[in-house]
């Protein structure tokens, strides 16, 4: 059987090698305090306070109907909150806040065309 443990190497590592070093993020903070949503009477979100910090990886899972698609439509500034803020940051601190051209939306329902090529589809964005 081969050994593969470290300790068969350790005399190749200098200890250069074994400085750690600290990724760089990227993205934005985003900050969510006190956000609630409305249609009508129904209660979408209520009182949804949240912290992402930037090149955090999140998974939002919840029932079906519960808001994680409304969640993501305000972030992604498409709908307006009932009351509440989100607030975004920028890492390099060029600006602020962050702007609707900096945010991307990938829809969970297909959106390609079956009866057309990949190239008539592409086209379509």
């Amino acid at each position: 059987m081969t050994d593969l443990s470290i300790s068969q190497y350790a005399h190749d590592l200098h200890a250069e090698d074994h400085a750690q070093t600290v990724p760089t993020k990227s993205g934005a903070e985003i900050h969510i305090e006190q956000l609630h949503k409305f249609y009508g009477d129904v209660k979408v979100l209520e009182d949804l306070d949240l912290n992402i910090e930037a090149g955090e990886f999140v998974a939002i899972v919840g029932r079906s109907g519960c808001g994680k698609s409304t969640l993501l439509r305000l972030v992604a500034d498409l709908e307006q909150p009932s009351y509440g803020e989100i607030k975004f940051k920028s890492l390099q601190n060029f600006r602020e806040g962050i702007t609707s051209d900096d945010i991307r939306v990938m829809f969970q329902d297909p959106r390609l065309l079956p009866w057309k090529s990949i190239l008539d589809n592409v086209k379509l964005v």
